[in-house]
């Protein structure tokens, strides 16, 4: 019964999944061709920030992981309606913990790749 639904949520959300892979390659060529255009022409581009403000795996970790907490407390109710499954979570609440566990993975990264300031004086 589940998995035939859980099909086609998938099946509905992979159009959604290419196209925000294409959107992504889009991006990526523009940024290519203004790089390459102003070498041509001379102009300097502005060095990337580097702070730790500024850090993408951190950005995005919290983006994906508030995301995946979202839905697993939406997607719990489901659980509640067919006792099958231990404490209601079945397989459903994939949806919910993939991103959660990938926007975790992410702020990890970003706290484990941080330059750590020096505390020694020469």
């Amino acid at each position: 019964m589940f998995g035939e639904q859980f099909a086609a949520v998938g099946f509905c959300l992979s159009p959604f999944v290419v196209l925000g892979f294409i959107v992504a390659v889009i991006f990526r060529i523009l940024r290519h061709k203004e790089i390459i255009q102003s070498v041509n022409k001379g102009i300097a581009l502005a060095e990337e920030k580097s702070g730790d403000h500024d850090s993408p795996a951190l950005s995005w970790g919290i983006v994906i992981a508030s995301v995946g907490l979202a839905l697993i407390l939406g997607l719990l109710p489901l659980g509640m309606i067919n006792w099958e499954y231990p404490l209601g979570l079945g397989p459903w609440m994939l949806l919910g913990y993939i991103p959660f566990l990938l926007g975790l993975g992410l702020v990890i990264v970003h706290a484990v790749s941080r330059p750590r300031k020096s505390t020694m004086k020469d």
